[in-house]
Parts: C-alpha cells; structure tokens; sequence
C-alpha cells in the first residue's frame, strides 16, 4: 500500500519571550498572519539541560523509572544499591489469539440492540465484556528485565539526558551509562568496572501458557569466552528472542542488548558485528554517534522557549517521549508505551489500543511541533488497517464504510470490553481526527486527497449507514453511550444522542463537509451537509444551557473520557 507523504514547509517565527515553529498555511489559516520576505529564520534550540531527569536512588517502582526507546524497544532504568534494573519491551510483542465467542452468531451489532431491549444482560456481559475481563488474551506482551550487579557500587541517582538521549546510574565518581540506539535496534550499557548479569522472564507471563506446555521463556548461556544470555519468547504466532552479549575492554565492559523477532543471534548481523567491534577497540562514543546525530535533528525540528522551567521540563520531556516511543513503520504507541508495565503481573489493561481519548491524545502534540515522523506512523499504521475495519463494520456492525474497535489489538482486531463502550462506533471518529488534523496543521492537498478524505469519508459512511430517525425526526444511533457513565449496566445505555456521540458525529460531519469543500467535490459536501443539519443540537440543560451527558441526565461529577 502507497503510504502517506507530504513536505511540511516550515517557518520559524519567533517572540522574546515564546519561540515556535509553525507552519506558513496554518498560521494563515488559523491566524491570518501575513509573512514577509523579511521574515526572521530562528534556529530550533536544543532541551533546557534543567529539563532532564534526576532522580535520587532507589527507584523502587517501574512507572517512576528512566524511560529510554527507539521507536521499536525500549528500557526502563531503575534500582538501587548495587543493582541496576532494566525493564525491557519491544512495540510488537504481542500474544493476539482470541476468543471463540468472537465468531458466535450472536457477537454483533444487531444482537447488543435486542439484549438491552430485553435487559439481557447476563448474555451481553458473556459475549462483550468477559473476553476481555476473564481471560488474560490477547494482549501486549512485556520482554522481561535485566538485572546487572554491580559490585563495590552504591547507586546515588539516576539521570536522564534529553538532548543525547542517555540514561545514567550515578555512583560516586562513576557512572552506568545507556542509551537505546536511534540508528539500530540495540540498547547499550557502558560500565566503568565489571559487573554480573542476568534475563528475568517477564512476570505473568505463564498465564499465557496452555496445560501441559512448556515453558514460555527459557534462558541459556552459550559456552565460549563471551559472556552472553539467550531467552526465547514464543508467542501464538510468532517468536522473539532477547540477547544480551558482552564486549569491550578488560575491566571495562559494554552490554550490547537486543530484542529480535525469531530465534537469530544479534551476533550474526552485520551491522551488530561492526558496532561490536568498534566498542571493543574501546570506542563507546563513536559507537554512538549516529545516535546522538538523530537526536540533534530530532531536537532541530521544533522548539519552544517558556518563562516557566517546569512547564518546560514537562514540554522538552514529552517531545522527548514522541522520539523515544514513535518511529515512521514501527508500532504505535499504545497504553504504556514502550515501556509495558513491569509490575508482576500482564501488563494493566492489556497495554492495547484504547481509541478514544487516549490514542487520540497521545498524538496530539505531534501536529503542531512538526513532529511528522511519529504522527504520519500513526496514520499509516490505520490506513493499512483499514480493509481491516471495512471488514468490522460489514460483519459486526451489517454496514459498508469503516469501524473502528475502541480496544484493539496491535494487528487491528476487537478486543471486547464493556461493549457499550469499546464497541461504540463512534470510536471510528475519535481516530478519525488525526487524520483531519494532519491535513490541518500541514495544508497538504495531496495528503488531503489521498488520505484523509477517504479514511474521514470510510468512516462517516459507516456512521450516516447506522443513524436511524427518531420521533422528532432527527437521527440518532439506536444504542448510544458515554464512556464511563454507569460503568457497564444497562443504564449505560442512554437516550440517544448522548452528549458524547453527538459532539463526534458533529465534528465527524462538519470535517467532511470541510474537507469536501477544499477538494471541490460540492455533491459530497451536500450530501455530509445534510446529515449534518438531521442530527440535531447537542445536548443542553433548557435551564442552565449547560452541556449534558445525555437528555435528562446533566453532569454531576468531573469524568476522565470527554468527547470533543
């Protein structure tokens, strides 16, 4: 599949006291700015050095550790004492076998109508919510961890530098350093002395397992002067294997890590031979490198200057976060990132893809930091999953157009849930907008033409195909929703529209109006028009004109899922 490109023209302007870079047609667009030829060029700056990471041992809890990834794995630093911790994941490690009942006549959008109509809630809970609250698949799957001891060494802190990417346990006058290369899929860490080392299986895992299998990690190690730990993860479907070998000089060891799909040694490729001898000659810093001069550009693309040095730190670090969890062809970020949760257990809710507000926002900021790389990452992972979603909504929904499941695996498939919510085919909407706001933010005409457009009108399609009249004549979805009201009851079920779905099915179609608009297709902007104008207002309090969760239901308590 032909995937999404487009050539962002990018014009700094800048304010004594906020630096940013823009985009010439967006700032038109949204501010009417007009630009001279004499238009001051400023040079994207480098992270506040306040802005990194410094934190006192131990650190005793994995979501309070060093995070440090390249877009396809990615390592938690933490620990204390003389014991380092790194807790390793990889974007596509994922076990994706599913229920039986998913193919059960009964799994449909027809049928969720008839439950609640006759209150069967025991049956709908079987067939929508337990696949994923009984039974620990699918799910995303943590790589295990790595243990270093590091003897005669008392860990002070540990340190996070954002401009080059590298993560530090500080002891004394020494110093652990790691990073995880930017130019190859290889997490180093550079020890002043010797240390011991060992693979720890991820926790929970054998949950996983079925009667009678044998065990799901198995670590060796091979015979030979080289120091090196081997571990093979099976999956359903596929398997990983997690290296660790050491090289460089007597007394002062590197580790080189690898996490690969099949069973390959990372000694085998040429590129991890090249790096291996480079580091043995004693150049950790060459080694390196390409890793630094990534981020450079990386840090080159955007900045912005704030008065404030923690809302500073808080924006360096997030930009941080899009370079270290999002590449252009590799996963998407999902719940925890590239950092599962190495807690004991599987990873809290799945570590799936919760598509409403959460994948949603979690790619937010990259449209106006320019940061294209990971945002168009997201983009043509859901185009190429859209067959996928046609699919869905043609078996489980009985329409044509696109639906997009509100918990998903990493290939694209439904998970279950509470069907109310994670199967609401307003989702589709909530994904929707990344690729109207794509368009926005860069004014691509071509990325308009041949991606947005068709993803946005898929989806619309599929939702105009499910709105049904209701007595006052206006259209509505026959079973509507607001993501946690009621949890999931059947009072969940609210009068249609809820606020919620009425506020996405008004953006929904006020974008393809737009958007028909800007392409010249007036028969399309017509026709979106006037779904547009049948759907009614949103949902306000007669007395107060106060937004509502749904008619007769006025909010009473602060939420954490909003609707647009």
């Amino acid at each position: 599949m032909k995937t999404l490109r487009h050539d962002r023209e990018v014009v700094r302007q800048g304010s004594p006291s906020l630096s940013n870079l823009f985009h010439r047609a967006w700032l038109v667009g949204a501010f009417g700015l007009p630009f001279a030829g004499s238009t001051t060029l400023l040079t994207a700056q480098s992270p506040d050095p306040r802005s990194g990471l410094r934190l006192t041992a131990p650190i005793v809890r994995w979501d309070e550790a060093i995070p440090i990834g390249n877009g396809t794995i990615g390592a938690l630093l933490w620990g204390g004492d003389s014991t380092l911790i790194l807790s390793l994941d990889r974007g596509d490690l994922w076990d994706e076998r599913t229920r039986a009942i998913f193919s059960d006549a009964d799994w449909n959008w027809k049928a969720m109508q008839r439950l609640v109509r006759t209150g069967n809630m025991v049956r709908f809970h079987e067939l929508f919510d337990d696949p994923y609250e009984k039974f620990p698949y699918p799910t995303k799957l943590p790589a295990g961890r790595i243990e270093i001891t590091w003897p005669g060494h008392h860990v002070d802190r540990f340190e996070l530098d954002l401009k080059t990417a590298e993560a530090r346990a500080v002891a004394g006058k020494d110093a652990a350093r790691v990073w995880a290369l930017a130019d190859r899929n290889v997490i180093l860490i550079s020890l002043p002395s010797e240390v011991e080392f060992r693979y720890v299986p991820p926790a929970g895992i054998e949950r996983l397992e079925p009667a009678g299998s044998p065990k799901i990690v198995r670590a060796v190690t091979p015979s030979g002067s080289t120091q090196s730990i081997l571990a093979v993860i099976p999956t359903a479907t596929d398997t990983f294997s997690v290296e660790v070998s050491r090289v460089g000089r007597p007394g002062r060891p590197t580790l080189m890590l690898s996490i690969e799909r099949g069973t390959l040694r990372m000694a085998v490729t040429d590129a991890s031979r090249d790096l291996s001898r480079t580091i043995a000659l004693g150049s950790v810093s060459e080694g390196t490198k390409p890793h630094r001069d990534w981020w450079k550009s990386f840090w080159a693309t955007s900045s912005v200057t704030l008065p404030d040095s923690a809302l500073q730190a808080h924006y360096d670090f997030v930009k941080y976060l899009y370079g270290s969890a999002a590449r252009r062809g590799g996963a998407p970020i999902p719940l925890q990132g590239l950092w599962t949760a190495d807690n004991g257990g599987l990873p809290p809710w799945k570590g799936d893809y919760h598509n409403d507000l959460n994948t949603q926002m979690t790619y937010l900021a990259a449209h106006v930091a320019g940061l294209d790389e990971p945002m168009l990452g997201w983009l043509d992972y859901l185009e190429a999953r859209l067959p996928l979603f046609r699919t869905f909504a043609r078996d489980f929904y009985g329409v044509d157009g696109a639906v997009i499941p509100g918990v998903m695996t990493l290939s694209g498939k439904p998970m279950g849930g509470w069907g109310m919510y994670s199967l609401s085919p307003t989702n589709g909407a909530w994904v929707a907008f990344s690729f109207w706001k794509q368009w926005r933010m860069t004014r691509d005409p071509e990325l308009l033409r041949a991606h947005s457009y068709p993803f946005v009108r898929d989806v619309g399609n599929a939702l105009a195909a499910l709105l049904v009249r209701d007595s006052t004549g206006h259209l509505v979805l026959p079973l509507s929703s607001s993501p946690e009201f009621h949890d999931n009851s059947i009072e969940a079920f609210l009068p249609p529209n809820s606020g919620y779905d009425q506020a996405l099915l008004h953006w929904c179609f006020g974008a393809l109006v737009e958007m028909a608009n800007a392409l010249g297709r007036t028969d399309d902007a017509a026709k979106w028009q006037g779904t547009l104008d049948t759907l009614g207002p949103l949902v306000v309090d007669p007395v107060t004109n106060a937004l509502m969760v749904a008619r007769d239901e006025p909010y009473s308590a602060s939420h954490r899922h909003f609707s647009h």
